[in-house]
């Protein structure tokens, strides 16, 4: 079973799933591919509006049943948002106004890929210091940690990792793909999710995928990132 922490298959409130039918068809490929639990992910950013805590809510609720009512599969779907980070960012999530992942301590945060260190190093702080576990969304993607001095010193902070589940299908001219296997064979990363946005180009998490990941890592391993670990955020341990 895969729990998918990271995904933005809500229907026409983000850059993901534009209405009911994609929306519905990335959860089914999902299904097909062993998907059982899913966190809705949408983004969150501070300088324009966004959707309100309540229309997510409403909404994973509504994915549910049509899922039930129309495919006749029981998936459970979690909501949760992926947060931009910047000024008034606590604040919000202090008063409600942004979703943790599943109403946990969880927070999946993202940042520009261009991003000091020093920009994560201070989100991170500030995230712990209020109560809440920081989950950095697709960390192949930052600049700055490419530095494994950074990327150690935000793990010893209390940073969690995310990878998407496409990081590594780059192939061995990919520096990203050379970098993704790297960390992971390290052992840093503590989730693989699909980040889907499409059927297409950012779809659901595949079996080809997870093959992939699978070649460079232990059976284990991969079960905690997939399973394990996207299960403690589902029960906020």
């Amino acid at each position: 079973m895969i729990i998918d922490v990271h995904s933005h298959i809500l229907p026409g409130i983000d850059d993901g799933a534009q209405d009911w039918d994609t929306s519905m068809q990335m959860l089914v490929q999902s299904s097909k591919e062993g998907v059982q639990k899913v966190v809705a992910t949408p983004h969150y950013y501070p300088w324009r509006a966004n959707a309100p805590v309540d229309t997510i809510r409403l909404l994973c609720q509504e994915a549910m049943e049509r899922l039930r009512a129309d495919y006749d599969i029981d998936m459970d779907i979690y909501p949760g948002q992926e947060v931009l980070y910047g000024m008034g960012v606590l604040e919000d999530l202090k008063a409600g106004k942004i979703l943790t992942l599943a109403d946990s301590r969880y927070v999946l945060v993202e940042f520009m890929p261009d991003e000091t260190f020093s920009v994560l190093y201070h989100a991170v702080r500030e995230l712990m210091s209020a109560g809440y576990i920081p989950v950095l969304a697709h960390v192949e993607r930052y600049d700055c940690l490419q530095q494994m001095d950074n990327f150690h010193s935000l793990k010893a902070g209390g940073a969690l990792f995310q990878m998407n589940a496409s990081a590594v299908s780059g192939g061995i001219l990919s520096r990203k793909s050379r970098w993704s296997k790297k960390i992971l064979k390290a052992g840093l990363i503590d989730y693989i999710a699909s980040d889907m946005h499409n059927l297409t180009s950012r779809g659901p998490c595949t079996k080809e995928k997870i093959e992939l990941i699978q070649k460079v890592l232990e059976s284990e391993y991969l079960e905690k990132l997939l399973y394990v670990n996207p299960g403690k955020i589902l029960e906020d341990v």
